[in-house]
């Protein structure tokens, strides 16, 4: 898939309790490990699905969604592929 959005990265870290620019291009580290949690990351696909007009069908709404953060930026990207 094509290289992370700015902006994907700026709404990330409103959600997350570390910072993510330490992690350099260090992508796939797992959410949790940075702070997100459950409630967090209804907020988080929330927001996601505002900003890229977007809707995650249900079979996304899972762990492995939230695995790290070009895992979400992948998912993103395809669902929002697959519009008309």
């Amino acid at each position: 898939m094509s290289s992370i959005d700015i902006d994907f990265l700026q709404l990330l870290s409103r959600y997350l309790r570390k910072d993510i620019n330490f992690l350099g291009r260090n992508t796939e580290i797992h959410m949790k490990a940075l702070g997100l949690d459950s409630m967090t990351s209804i907020h988080l696909i929330c927001d996601i699905e505002e900003k890229y007009e977007i809707e995650f069908p249900d079979e996304y709404l899972i762990d492995e969604t939230f695995s790290s953060i070009t895992t979400l930026w992948n998912i993103t990207q395809s669902i929002k592929c697959r519009l008309p």
